[in-house]
């Protein structure tokens, strides 16, 4: 996060804010100014890690900004320093995520 301090604002979601913007997300365009390819691969490679391993809360934002890296564009960009402003925001909050076992699906 430090490489990119200044660059984000710090959020409490790693979308947007509202069901409106959410869905715009979700349906996001390739609108906008391009952007070269380097900042974004660079961006985009830090967010895959996290996304994967422990942060799997950012899981689909950073997907759909992932298929994104052919064109990227300005708004692409801004939307993956979202997500680095809600991993900043949300860094000592204990995130859990679920996973069934076999007793759990047995019953």
């Amino acid at each position: 996060c430090e490489e990119y301090k200044g660059q984000y604002t710090e959020r409490e979601l790693p979308y947007v804010d509202s069901d409106k913007e959410r869905r715009a997300f979700d349906l996001m365009e390739d609108t906008g100014e391009r952007m070269e390819k380097g900042p974004y691969l660079q961006l985009m490679g830090k967010l895959v890690w996290p996304s994967t391993m422990v942060r799997l809360d950012i899981s689909h934002a950073v997907c759909k900004l992932c298929s994104k890296v052919q064109d990227p564009r300005k708004p692409h960009y801004r939307r993956a320093l979202d997500i680095v402003g809600y991993l900043s925001t949300t860094k000592r909050a204990d995130v859990r995520v679920m996973v069934p076992t076999c007793a759990q699906e047995l019953s």
